[in-house]
């Protein structure tokens, strides 16, 4: 008789228009599961909601499930609104969460800086002197 694992790798990429799902076995990386939320939710809007996250990863889940696993490590890439919706998705499809890694990308040195102020300076000036009848 064959044992199955019992764990489950999910890697979900949550962009800002859609949500991808992908089930992998740990021990062979073999994916047996990939989709997204345009699967159930044609119109773009609606693809981006945590609704459609909702029910991708419950139907997912459901597919583990079958398959003969009940635990799962979750991958979780992107900072669109299914994130939190595709959690829920998959405790509600019958799956226990044990770890859950955010893998998302660091920028290295953050955005470009302002240009550098340039102001003028008169080294040949005194102090308390007057810039006013200056012609430049």
């Amino acid at each position: 008789m064959r044992s199955f694992p019992v764990e489950v790798y999910v890697y979900l990429i949550c962009s800002l228009n859609n949500t991808h799902i992908n089930l992998q076995d740990p021990k062979t990386n073999h994916s047996f599961f990939n989709s997204s939320s345009g699967c159930f939710e044609k119109v773009k809007s609606k693809r981006s909601s945590s609704v459609s996250a909702l029910i991708l990863s419950e139907a997912s889940a459901k597919v583990a499930c079958t398959s003969g696993f009940s635990e799962c490590s979750v991958f979780i890439k992107g900072f669109g609104k299914g994130r939190s919706g595709a959690l829920k998705g998959l405790v509600l499809g019958g799956l226990s969460i044990n770890n859950i890694y955010h893998i998302n990308s660091i920028s290295f040195n953050g955005c470009r800086q302002r240009k550098k102020r340039r102001l003028l300076i008169f080294p040949f000036l005194p102090l308390g002197e007057c810039l006013s009848g200056l012609r430049y």
